[in-house]
């Protein structure tokens, strides 16, 4: 059963980094016309700001679980490196807790401005007023993401310590 609980988790996970990696594209494109009309023309887009934060942010709130399953996250590898695959899972057990309070103290705080911003329909000020409600909702959405695939490496740590799984690194 814990397996395919880590098996669904990581899909998720890839697919939300595989599709909305994809607003790269509208990003570049959106800071390349910005800097030609900027200075080649001297029209900047008053708009390009607002936007390229709020996909910038999605980029990275949607890409946060993806990065974990990768583990592409900055660690302290220094400390572990020399150790045996199940000491570091059993490490990473121990400061589990660390983690979810912090993840669970992350989805209440965002999940608490996100219902503002709805109540509110919130946004950004500035010349065009973007909507930020939207950007809002999707913090959460990552951060339970992040979370799941938090359970979901916890799992696979359990199943390393206790010798029922290899090591994937």
């Amino acid at each position: 059963m814990g397996s395919a609980i880590v098996r669904f988790i990581d899909a998720v996970n890839e697919w939300v980094a595989k599709y909305f990696s994809l607003l790269i594209i509208p990003l570049v494109l959106i800071v390349t016309v910005d800097v030609v009309l900027r200075y080649i023309f001297n029209r900047p887009l008053v708009w390009s700001w607002d936007i390229n934060s709020q996909l910038l942010g999605v980029i990275a709130v949607m890409g946060a679980g993806y990065a974990l399953l990768q583990r592409a996250h900055i660690g302290v590898d220094v400390f572990v490196m020399r150790l045996s695959p199940r000491t570091r899972a059993i490490i990473d057990m121990i400061t589990a807790p660390l983690f979810f309070l912090a993840m669970g103290v992350l989805i209440w705080k965002s999940g608490q401005a996100a219902w503002t911003a709805i109540l509110r329909k919130e946004v950004v000020a500035g010349v065009v007023n973007t909507p930020l409600y939207p950007f809002r909702v999707i913090m959460v959405i990552g951060i339970v993401l992040f979370a799941l695939q938090g359970i979901s490496k916890f799992i696979s740590d359990f199943r390393i310590a206790t010798g029922r799984e290899e090591s994937g690194s």
